[in-house]
């Protein structure tokens, strides 16, 4: 089975079109994809690993701090690589909800 992959242009369409037009917040869809790697990296890792989580500005780096504090809750030691300071917004994304 061949697996095509898609263009940077072609994710920004589709973030573009799910906040624009069908009016999906970009909070949730940050908060999905941030779900969605916590799970995949739970797969692949051990209670004794040490997961190291690089985190840029912009909303990949919400979803990637999304997928720390979920690691974490899960009992993960996870550590935070930032590229830059985590703002005011982006902090959200790694505070709410902590009963996951």
């Amino acid at each position: 089975m061949t697996v095509q992959a898609l263009s940077l242009e072609s994710f920004k369409k589709m973030d573009y079109l799910a906040v624009e037009k069908y009016d999906l917040p970009i909070e949730l869809m940050m908060e999905n994809a941030g779900l969605q790697l916590a799970r995949l990296i739970a797969l692949k890792a051990t209670k004794n690993s040490k997961i190291t989580i690089g985190v840029g500005n912009g909303n990949n780096g919400g979803g990637g701090l999304v997928a720390a504090r979920r690691l974490a809750a899960w009992g993960y030691d996870v550590y935070l690589d930032l590229a830059v300071d985590i703002t005011k917004e982006r902090r959200r994304q790694y505070q709410s909800d902590k009963n996951n």
